[in-house]
């Protein structure tokens, strides 16, 4: 969740606001999360020799897992030294909290980590990763004891994404340890705001809101959501911008009725706005209906 709590770090106290009132559960799941810890599983136990790629059974996942398995094998072939598989480490800006590396190969003069994505919907890159810079300063910290890194020290991130539509599997992230940690500066200072509870922001975006367990119950992404429209005079969205007005038992009389105007009626304005935005519109009102559903389920009205 590092792009969302580094950026919106606000973010942390309405999600534990949000849950403390029963207005989103404790822990969500998706069969594609099981999907994707089960690949987690099987890749660790080959890597650890406990199991071989003919103890998968679907197909699919046997093929996917394997991949990675031999991509992780080359790894421990280029770089040599000490290689750890599933390792847990204190993450190097909260100790008190841990992170899951799923693979690594350390020596004095490189540090190489490969982070396994099973999933095929969303592309992640390497480059500029949060997760991949905070899984690879942890384990360095962790490890510091014992090998000798230097500021030039290698620091090579991989994510593997064995399904992925674009048909480029490997994603690449190399740079020295110095400029590593002073990239992620960022980081330590969001967790210190965070931390200390004063100061913090809500920041909605788009890599902020896409996994955020609050993103159809934050006001802030619904005006956002309702100004880039209103930005352009778009009077479909009306109903948006209106939403400042509804409360309590009023918001039937104050959301008006509207219509979706012919898309040759849009002015060019108009049409950049609904193809920059539309999208993300799209996902917060499936948001929000997600969350009806679920207070519905629980027996709200």
């Amino acid at each position: 969740a590092a792009k969302r709590w580094t950026t919106c770090t606000g973010s942390v106290a309405l999600i534990e606001e949000l849950k403390a009132s029963g207005r989103i559960p404790e822990e969500q799941t998706s069969i594609y999360a099981e999907e994707g810890t089960l690949a987690h599983q099987h890749a660790g136990d080959i890597l650890e020799g406990k199991t071989t790629l003919e103890d998968i059974e679907d197909p699919e996942m046997r093929e996917a897992v394997g991949d990675y398995v031999h991509f992780c094998q080359s790894i421990t072939a280029r770089v040599g030294g000490d290689t750890l598989v599933e390792q847990r480490v204190p993450l190097f800006y909260k100790p008190e909290n841990g992170g899951t590396v799923d693979f690594a190969a350390i020596c004095d003069e490189t540090v190489y980590i490969a982070d396994l994505k099973y999933g095929a919907g969303v592309i992640v890159e390497a480059k500029d990763n949060p997760q991949l810079a905070i899984y690879a300063l942890s384990l360095i910290a962790e490890y510091e004891m014992m090998y000798n890194f230097q500021e030039d020290t290698l620091v090579t991130m991989a994510i593997y994404q064995p399904r992925t539509r674009e048909d480029i599997p490997v994603k690449i992230w190399a740079i020295t340890l110095k400029d590593l940690q002073e990239w992620a500066l960022y980081i330590t200072e969001a967790s210190v705001v965070i931390a200390e509870g004063f100061d913090t922001e809500i920041a909605p975006s788009a890599d902020a809101c896409q996994w955020c367990d609050a993103k159809g119950l934050c006001d802030a992404r619904r005006a956002q959501k309702s100004q880039d429209f209103k930005d352009v005079d778009i009077d479909v969205l009306d109903v948006l911008v209106d939403l400042d007005e509804a409360t309590g038992d009023s918001y039937i009389a104050t959301v008006p009725d509207t219509h979706m105007p012919p898309a040759g009626a849009l002015t060019d304005a108009q049409v950049v706005a609904v193809v920059t935005h539309g999208k993300d519109v799209i996902k917060w009102i499936e948001a929000v209906t997600d969350d009806a559903k679920k207070r519905l389920g629980d027996g709200a009205e």
